[in-house]
Parts: C-alpha cells; structure tokens; sequence
C-alpha cells in the first residue's frame, strides 16, 4: 500500500459521477450514429457507392476491420446465395417426384374405387333378385 500514490474521498467516482458519465457516453453515441446516418443518406442520394460495392465505404475509412467483416460477409453472402440455389433446384426436383407420386396415388385409388363399386353394385343386385325372389315365394303361398 505504501507504493500507491494518496488517494481522498474526493477522488473516488460516486454513483452520481459514473451515471452522468455513462449519459454523456450514450449522448456522444448518439451524435456519432446520427452523423453515419446522414452520410450514409448523402452518399447514397448523391450516387456515390463505397469500394466494397455494399455501402461500407463510411465504415471502413473510420474503421479498418470493418474492411475485412465486409469481405467476410460478402464471402458468405455469396455461399448463402449458392446454399440457396442448390436447396431451391432440389425442392423443385422433389416437387416434381411428389408430382409423379400423386397422380400415381390417385390412378390406384381411382382403380380400386371402380372394383369396389363394381363389386357393391352386383352384391346390391343380388340381394335384390333374393328378395324379389323370396317375395314370389311368399305370395305364391298364401
């Protein structure tokens, strides 16, 4: 302790310091935001694109790795563009599978359908004849 320089209470920050700093910090954020923002607007509406082609050009004349994340982000990007791709030549393949699938569903279904109707129709016509027959009988008796 004794190698420290003295130190009184009135060099310790109180809470009042440490939230009037921080105030000050957001409040110097925000101006730096707004002056990106109307930049960025002025850049835009004059047509002036950045280097990267990606409307970094702001970001990275203050901050050089921005440079390298815009090239990364361009790189995946780029492989998310051919992700997607990929995905949609693979869903148009398997729509097309499932395209073939159903109209073979519904051949079979509609097959099926006509034997059992088929078959319904000759059982309900013999049922009929029976009892047609049944009733000849009956009043052949009486």
């Amino acid at each position: 302790m004794e190698h420290l320089p003295p130190v009184g209470w009135a060099d310790v920050a109180t809470k009042r310091d440490v939230d009037a700093d921080g105030a000050l910090t957001r409040t110097e954020l925000r101006v730096e935001m707004a002056d990106l923002r109307t930049e960025a607007r002025r850049d835009g509406r004059s047509g002036h694109r950045a280097a990267q082609g990606d409307g970094h050009g702001l970001c990275v004349a203050r901050w050089p790795t921005c440079a390298k994340d815009c090239g990364e982000m361009a790189g995946l990007r780029q492989g998310l563009c051919g992700e997607i791709a990929t995905l949609t030549t693979e869903m148009v393949a398997i729509r097309k599978e499932l395209e073939v699938t159903e109209h073979r569903v519904v051949a079979t279904l509609r097959a099926d359908m006509a034997n059992q109707t088929r078959v319904l129709l000759f059982g309900f016509f013999g049922a009929l004849a029976g009892v047609a027959g049944l009733a000849v009988t009956l009043g052949s008796s009486a």
